[in-house]
């Protein structure tokens, strides 16, 4: 009819709330899940990271008579930055500062040039010199581990180029006293094969605890530990909607991976 007013092709307001509701419910359970998805990735990618490494370390140890990198050729810390890097941290926990010395130690260094670093005549150290890696790249995006870009609130961790920390005591026996320290034989695959209390340690880990040792130093660095509020694992388990559980992932000597629970 002539002169009529028709309605408008709008949304009335309670029809566009309806529609955001639904949004916002469907968000709601699809971003946990999303969650999960992300979580359950990073933990096979993790396990292969390990794996990688641990291959390389039982090629190292088929060259030098079923020996893995030892304590002293490992510049006596669990955990160090990667090789050429040159940080310092003068306090547990406090910011990096350069350091007069580039690292030379670690198993990214000893797996990349097939052994320990050169020592010369004035008792410094100095990296070997490779064209091609020996048994493992120190540059590879394998040494990270990508649930753990960093500890919790350190951005500067990435720039340590390593979040995996090996077990590098003076002996095994330290950890597991059914396993005596008996010239060095504690590093002894074959050995270690004989005395299965000792399969229950991991030898390469998603580090949480350790701060990286001075770099280019040989020595053992105690106090190096991650302060208590820093020492959370990577991973997390179970339902991201209700207080998962942390978790870190370590490679064991008969070659499986394993995650395992906080403590440690």
């Amino acid at each position: 009819m002539a002169g009529a007013k028709t309605r408008g092709a709008g949304f009335t307001l309670i029809e566009l709330l309806v529609v955001v509701a639904i949004i916002a419910l469907l968000l709601s359970i699809l971003l946990p899940a999303l969650g999960m998805a992300r979580e359950a990735a990073r933990k096979p990618k993790c396990m292969a990271n390990l794996r990688g490494i641990g291959a390389a370390i039982f090629m190292y140890a088929y060259d030098y008579r079923q020996t893995m990198p030892d304590y002293a050729t490992m510049g006596k810390h669990q955990f160090r930055i990667a090789p050429g890097k040159s940080l310092r941290m003068p306090i547990p926990g406090g910011s990096p500062t350069p350091s007069p010395f580039a690292e030379c130690w670690g198993l990214q260094a000893v797996l990349e040039t097939g052994g320990p670093p050169h020592i010369l005549p004035n008792g410094r150290a100095v990296g070997r010199n490779v064209d091609t890696p020996r048994y493992y790249p120190a540059d590879s995006k394998g040494w990270i581990c990508p649930a753990n870009p960093g500890l919790k609130d350190r951005p500067d961790w990435p720039t340590f180029g390593n979040t995996y920390a090996y077990r590098c005591n003076s002996g095994f026996s330290d950890e597991d006293p059914n396993v005596p320290d008996r010239s060095g034989l504690v590093y002894n695959i074959d050995y270690l094969s004989r005395n299965r209390g000792i399969w229950r340690n991991p030898i390469v880990w998603d580090n949480y605890k350790w701060y990286p040792g001075e770099p280019g130093i040989n020595g053992p660095f105690p106090r190096y530990v991650a302060d208590e509020r820093f020492q959370q694992p990577p991973h997390k388990i179970g339902s991201l909607r209700r207080s998962p559980a942390l978790a870190w992932i370590g490679f064991y000597l008969d070659g499986h991976c394993q995650v395992n629970g906080f403590n440690r």
